[in-house]
C-alpha cells in the first residue's frame, strides 16, 4: 500500500532526502507507522533507520533529526513511531529510470 501511495503500483524504489521525513510521536494524517531499528549519531545531526511497523511491507527509510529534535523525541531503537514523508519530494524510480507523475 506504500508503493501505491508514492506512484509505484508494482515494483519499484522511492527515494527522499533523509532531512525531508518528518519524525513524531502523534499519529497525523499521512503517517505510516514506522519501527527505529538503528540511531547513528553524526556530529551535527542523529541519522535514524527505520522500518514499516506493519507485517509484510519492506519500506525501509532513514531521517535525519537536527541534536536537539532527536532528544526531544528521545527515540530508542525498537519503539513504533510514525513517519511523515511529503509527497512532493519523493523521487519515483523503475528500471533505473525516473517515473514522472
Amino acid at each position: 500500500e506504500e508503493g501505491q501511495r508514492y506512484g509505484l503500483e508494482t515494483e519499484g524504489l522511492c527515494a527522499i532526502r533523509p532531512e525531508k521525513v518528518c519524525l513524531t510521536r502523534l499519529r497525523r494524517p499521512g503517517c505510516i507507522n514506522v519501527q527505529v531499528k538503528e540511531i547513528e549519531f553524526r556530529g551535527f545531526f542523529y541519522r535514524i533507520f527505520l522500518e514499516t511497523a506493519r507485517i509484510g511491507s519492506n519500506l525501509k527509510l532513514k531521517a535525519d533529526l537536527p541534536v536537539h529534535e532527536a532528544k526531544r523525541l528521545n527515540l530508542r531503537t525498537g519503539e513504533q513511531i510514525y513517519a511523515l514523508i511529503p509527497e512532493e519530494e519523493v523521487l519515483r524510480f523503475r528500471e533505473g529510470q525516473v517515473v514522472r507523475s
